[in-house]
This record gives C-alpha cells, structure tokens and sequence, in this order.
C-alpha cells in the first residue's frame, strides 16, 4: 500500500488531569474517526469509560471547569454510566457514545480497528491535535493499543507551529471557530475541520507546500 493510500487514525481521549501517572488518573471518554488521505470519513465511535470508582471530590477545580456537573459532567457520567438525551441509562454497547470498560476500549481498538484489513497490514499513526498527550494516556493506560500503533504520530498542533514560522501569510486558526466542549466527538471534528484546512490552504494537489 502506497503512503498516499493508508487510512488515517484520529484519536481523542478525555482525562482527569494531566499527570497520566497520578493515583487517581482515569481516562473518562476515548473516541476514534478513521479517514482516508482527503479526510474522507470512513468510520468512527466513542465511548463514556466506565470508572465506578471514580469520586469526583478528588479532582481539583481546574478538572472540574472541565468535567464537573456544570460543565461536561463526564466525571458523573463515567462513574454511574452515560445517559441518553432523555436521561435514560444506555446499555454497555458498542454503539457510539455509550458506557464501556477501558480494557473493553483497549482490547478493540487493538485488535478490531488496529488490525482490520482497512489499513492494508500497516501499523496505523495516531493523528490528531496536541496528539502526543492523548498518547502519553494511552501509553499508560491502554498497552493493548500501545502495541498495536505505528511509533510515529501526527500532530495537527506541530503543522500549526510550522505554519506560524513558515507560512505567516495563512492565518488559519482565525479562519475556525472550535466547538471547545471537551467531549471526544466534538473535539475530533474540530481536529478533522483543521486538517482540512491546512490540507488546502498549504498544500496544492499535487501535495506541495504552497510558496509564500
């Protein structure tokens, strides 16, 4: 498989904190988009991490801005299990955007997404933005995963900084409005709407880096 023609892997993940190694650190939401070269979705999902041991009096004020009940609620919602619109319990499913163990996650993102035959038996690189956090989590949290990735990423966020240095005339980040909720779904299309837009702005057809 040529490099033009293998699927890119987008990953987002929600955490209590930065530190991937304090005593309390859970992963509380994980989501995936697969696209093509042209950003092109070919599949994705999400799920609420089940942490039934999580007690949301031991994270900070800052993790609560982010996740407590006035905000995303994932705190809540990944101790006592996602909720659909209506407030009912969902099922512990595979259907995006429902309640599932981490083991659960790390176990099919390994070995159902890793090795399908979409990516033509290549390891897939993990994308996305600031992608080397979500990583350091994974790396920690999810060996199963860990394992079945290529060692390279790509970050959306170190194509920003080059873009600053070497192609100042495109001023991108002023041309997007992100959704910022802090939930996996919203924040891989926010990653996928900047792609697209460096994809046109600083690269032709032909994938050359536009001159300035």
């Amino acid at each position: 498989m040529e490099p033009s023609d293998i699927p890119m892997l987008w990953v987002d993940i929600e955490t209590t904190g930065l530190d991937q190694f304090d005593l309390h650190a859970k992963i509380l939401e994980f989501g995936y988009v697969i696209t093509d070269s042209k950003l092109e979705v070919l599949d994705r999902d999400s799920w609420i991490i089940e942490n039934r041991d999580i007690d949301p009096s031991n994270y900070d004020e800052f993790i609560q801005d982010f996740h407590g009940p006035d905000k995303t609620d994932l705190l809540t919602l990944s101790a006592n299990g996602g909720t659909d619109i209506a407030g009912n319990p969902l099922g512990i499913t595979t259907v995006k955007g429902t309640w599932e163990k981490l083991s659960w996650v790390d176990t099919f993102m390994a070995e159902t997404i890793c090795q399908s035959d979409i990516f033509g038996g290549e390891l897939p690189m993990l994308h996305g933005s600031s992608i080397q956090f979500d990583r350091k989590w994974i790396e920690e949290h999810m060996p199963l995963l860990t394992n079945s990735l290529h060692h390279r990423s790509i970050d959306l966020s170190s194509l920003m900084e080059l873009a600053k240095r070497w192609a100042p005339h495109v001023d991108i980040e002023l041309s997007l409005t992100p959704k910022k909720t802090h939930r996996v779904d919203d924040d891989l299309d926010d990653s996928l709407d900047l792609a697209a837009m460096y994809r046109s702005q600083l690269f032709d057809r032909q994938g050359r880096w536009w001159s300035s």
